[in-house]
């Protein structure tokens, strides 16, 4: 498994290419650090929690043009080892 760059609970950017000219950034939350082969994957959240995907690592960004670098969510995985988000 490769390492991963970021860590559950980190804020990171990912520009959404909406259009052939337009994209527009958007701040996710790692909610699951996703083992497999390649390019490390997460599970990523947004804002208010309702939108949720799996992205690849080479398409995710710190969020430093935001003035969130490092920033993070304080949550601690369920006893179980899971997501803390998992229902």
């Amino acid at each position: 498994m490769q390492d991963h760059r970021f860590e559950i609970g980190e804020w990171v950017t990912y520009i959404e290419r909406r259009f052939p000219n337009a994209a527009r950034p958007i701040e996710l939350v790692v909610v699951e650090r996703l083992a497999g082969g390649g390019d490390p994957q997460y599970r990523l959240a947004g804002r208010d929690r309702s939108d949720e995907r799996v992205l690849a690592e080479s398409a995710l960004a710190p969020p430093a043009l935001s003035g969130e670098a490092g920033r993070r969510l304080h949550a601690r995985p369920a006893a179980s080892g899971g997501s803390p988000w998992a229902a």
